[in-house]
């Protein structure tokens, strides 16, 4: 009997031998899991915080792209002499673009005439221009012209009221162009 108790409390003792080992290991790994499983959340929010900036990043490189678009200058052309036909037709794309009138087109060639540049191989050529515009369009107008892809400039310009629209006015314009010989 004695031997039973002892068997008994031998065989207690390791069944809490065995529990608090178990225990243990359990709530170590328990505490391994909870600690790993921050670290896992902590790295599923920088990754989700990397892939906004990174979205953030591709929207504002596109969006400097398209800023450096609008600010850079167009490369201009010097179109050729015999081209000014369709130089004076690109002027009036860009005034009907803008609803402009134009009154009248013509070249100018009694202008004092300027020196050639890169001996003689381009000359300016001169535009006068007959319109009736609001000063918007007018602006607009302007803007585009000088922002065309040609290589033109305006010279002159006088406005006047215009007395049969209040709302327009009369305008002369003196564009100045270049062309190549």
């Amino acid at each position: 009997m004695k031997q039973d108790k002892q068997k008994l409390v031998l065989f207690a003792v390791a069944a809490l031998i065995v529990l608090v080992l178990d225990y243990q290991l359990l709530a170590v790994l328990s505490a391994k899991g909870r600690a790993l499983n921050k670290k896992l959340t902590e790295q599923k929010n920088k990754i989700a915080s990397l892939e906004r900036d990174l979205t953030k990043m591709c929207e504002l490189k596109e969006k400097q792209a398209r800023t450096k678009e609008r600010i850079l200058p167009k490369i201009r052309k010097i179109l050729p002499e015999a081209e000014k036909i369709a130089l004076l037709q690109q002027i009036s794309d860009i005034a009907n673009k803008n609803n402009i009138r134009i009154q009248q087109i013509k070249p100018v060639t009694d202008v004092k005439q300027e020196k050639a540049f890169l001996g003689a191989k381009i000359i300016p050529f001169y535009i006068s221009l007959e319109l009736a515009a609001d000063y918007h369009s007018l602006g607009r107008f302007i803007n585009d012209l000088e922002n065309a892809e040609a290589l033109m400039a305006v010279q002159d310009i006088m406005i006047t009221k215009d007395q049969k629209d209040f709302l327009k006015e009369k305008v002369t314009l003196m564009v100045r162009a270049y062309v190549k010989k």
